[in-house]
This record gives structure tokens, sequence and C-alpha cells, in this order.
């Protein structure tokens, strides 16, 4: 799980710069719903950028691809953390 964090860590490089310093934050203060959501509209958004015609400045440098695999680390991440905290309610 230590490899996960880290390639997460890694890869908010990814995401616009405002998102990714809101992101670190997050990351680094265990706020990992906020992340979560932050990431996953970013993807969406790129998405529906990428639709378009003309593309907004913010997403241009944006990989869709790596962006992709953030989303699914961060998926796997806060499933592994949602089962501790279902295991620690059964105590």
């Amino acid at each position: 799980m230590n490899q996960l964090y880290q390639r997460i860590q890694q890869n908010l490089k990814c995401l616009p710069p405002k998102d990714a310093a809101l992101c670190n934050q997050f990351l680094e203060h265990r706020e990992l719903l906020k992340l979560r959501e932050i990431v996953e509209s970013c993807l969406f958004m790129k998405k529906r950028d990428d639709y378009n015609d003309i593309h907004k400045e913010k997403w241009l440098k944006v990989d869709r691809g790596q962006l992709e695999q953030l989303t699914l680390d961060v998926r796997e991440y806060t499933s592994y953390l949602d089962l501790f905290d279902i295991s620690d309610d059964l105590y």
C-alpha cells in the first residue's frame, strides 16, 4: 500500500497546478474523500474538454491516461482504508 501512496503522490502532478496543490494538502492530512472528489471531478472535466473543438488552457497539459490511472489508484487506496474503518466498527 505504501507504493500505491507514493504513486498517488507522484501522479498528482498530472493535475492542473491549483488542483494538484489542493490534493497534496488533502493527501497529507488524510482527507481522502475530498482528494477522491477532486481527482474524479478533474477526470470528468478533462473528458468533457476532450469533446470540445476548442480546449480550455487548463486542460491542454493534462494527460488523460495518467489522470485515469490516478483516479483508479485513489479509488483503490480509499477502498483499502474503507475496509479498515469497517473492521474497527465491528470490535
